[in-house]
């Protein structure tokens, strides 16, 4: 075998919050997350030579060199592995960049899986994880992917089951919002966290989702960039809006945003409330919570 595609699944933060800032400038984190269908599509094959060579279709705003996460995470795995090959990658972008659903850590991590397959699995699930928190905090968990309780920085990683059945509208305007740039944002609302926080809040959320409880799921929402990202992004504010008033338990931002999630336990009002962004130009995506991946 020397082809093969992987799925590079979105995720949603169901629960975010920030407890504290590391003197390395990372923040300590506790978050539920859940990797959603809506997904980019990784190949990769092997080719004679060496060398990488990413292509990205779909988004022309997404870089092809050392700046993409996926081409950084071909590089380490084949330095890694003490492998010389060329990489032929080929990327096809669904998923909207820098809105908070973790794209570009998905499709880093899907370049990891596919090649530990490709390469016959010369690393374990613990190796692929140290590997990527290496290039970013979200690879950990969209290595996993299925629903998990994260904290630390992202690599402290208690696998849940994956949440109760519903319908979940992703949409984003455009809006696009840089990671570091939405916790530079937080820092200065929260002085810099120097004062340490707790959260518990997020137990509720767990119990309600080992109960199978998706409107207690719902009740347990919170994602604490809200205050500081959605009152400069109107369109944000306007599409959480619509998905509520046209019947959704709940929405939310997802991650650093501006990206927003609804979740409906009524699959026609979810289409009323994709019909009405669409007639705002808004762009949604209709999609159910994914399995972990088997690695």
């Amino acid at each position: 075998m020397n082809c093969i595609t992987e799925a590079a699944p979105a995720k949603i933060n169901l629960y975010l919050d920030i407890l504290s800032k590391r003197p390395d400038g990372y923040h300590n984190i506790v978050s539920i997350m859940q990797a959603v269908s809506l997904s980019d599509t990784v190949r990769i094959e092997l080719q004679p030579g060496s060398g990488i060579n990413l292509l990205v279709s779909g988004d022309s705003s997404v870089p092809v060199g050392r700046e993409n996460l996926a081409y950084r995470a071909a590089e380490l795995f084949l330095k890694m592995a003490n492998v010389d090959c060329r990489l032929d990658i080929e990327v096809e972008k669904v998923i909207p960049a820098a809105a908070g659903l973790g794209g570009g850590s998905s499709d880093a991590a899907a370049v990891l899986r596919g090649l530990n397959r490709l390469f016959g699995r010369p690393f374990s699930y613990a190796g692929l994880c140290k590997m990527g928190l290496s290039l970013g905090a979200d690879l950990p968990f969209c290595i996993a992917g299925g629903c998990a309780l994260v904290e630390g920085i992202g690599e402290k990683l208690t696998p849940i089951p994956v949440m109760p059945e519903a319908t979940i509208l992703v949409a984003s305007a455009g809006e696009g919002m840089p990671t570091p740039e939405a916790y530079a944002k937080l820092d200065l609302m929260y002085g810099n966290f120097k004062k340490k926080r707790t959260s518990d809040d997020h137990r509720q959320m767990l119990e309600a989702i080992s109960a199978r409880d998706i409107r207690g799921v719902c009740g347990c929402m919170y994602n604490i960039f809200e205050d500081c990202i959605i009152p400069e992004h109107p369109k944000a504010a306007e599409i959480k809006q619509i998905m509520l008033g046209s019947g959704a338990c709940a929405a939310q931002m997802s991650g650093s945003g501006p990206a927003v999630f609804g979740i409906f336990t009524d699959k026609e009002a979810a289409k009323e409330a994709s019909k009405q962004l669409a007639d705002k130009n808004i762009t949604s995506y209709s999609c159910i919570p994914v399995k972990p991946f088997g690695i």
